[in-house]
């Protein structure tokens, strides 16, 4: 290691172990990533219906720079990130569709960013459960509270259950922070 004059450090040989902090700059790699899975589904929806409860982060990720507050995620570092959304719904009737959606706000109000479709929901036979995902990536340069932020809705045409369950991942939420904005 070089220590320069203006106190930054240099690397003159490899570096063949060690850890990178999540402030570190001009390191592109992963910094960041973590899931949340809605624990207990939420049943009888029709209508358009943001996931605002039963929330909760997986174990196993890597540094906690997403947070999450009534269904309201943030960010604590700027960057890119792919944000990935995978719903699970239950109906016991014939349904045209079920969506999910991402909804990303900016600064100005939130935006449908990201759509996850199911159609012809045709359960004559029993009830029938069906998955869906979608994907955004998301350049957060305005983090915190007041800075940028995701919420996750779905609706369906018929009456429909999205499915959560506290052990496995059923209806879940994934962040990756995939670079440097």
């Amino acid at each position: 290691l070089v220590l320069a004059s203006d106190g930054n450090v240099s690397i003159t040989n490899t570096l063949s172990a060690g850890t990178i902090g999540s402030s570190v700059t001009g390191y592109t790699g992963i910094k960041a990533f973590q899931q949340f899975r809605l624990t207990s589904g939420i049943d009888n929806v029709s209508s358009e219906t943001d996931v605002t409860s039963n929330i909760s982060e997986v174990s196993g990720g890597l540094n906690s720079n997403v947070s999450q507050n009534s269904g309201i995620f943030t960010f604590n570092l700027s960057g890119i990130y792919w944000v990935m959304a995978n719903f699970t719904f239950t109906y016991d009737n014939e349904s045209t569709y079920n969506n999910g959606y991402i909804n990303a706000d900016s600064g100005s109000g939130y935006v449908k960013v990201a759509k996850a479709i199911t159609n012809r929901f045709d359960a004559s036979s029993g009830n029938v459960e069906s998955g869906n995902t979608c994907n955004f990536l998301f350049d957060v340069t305005s983090t915190g509270a007041s800075g940028h932020k995701i919420k996750f809705s779905f609706e369906s045409e018929a009456i429909s259950n999205l499915q959560g369950d506290s052990n496995q991942n059923r209806t879940y939420f994934t962040f990756l922070r995939i670079g440097d904005t």
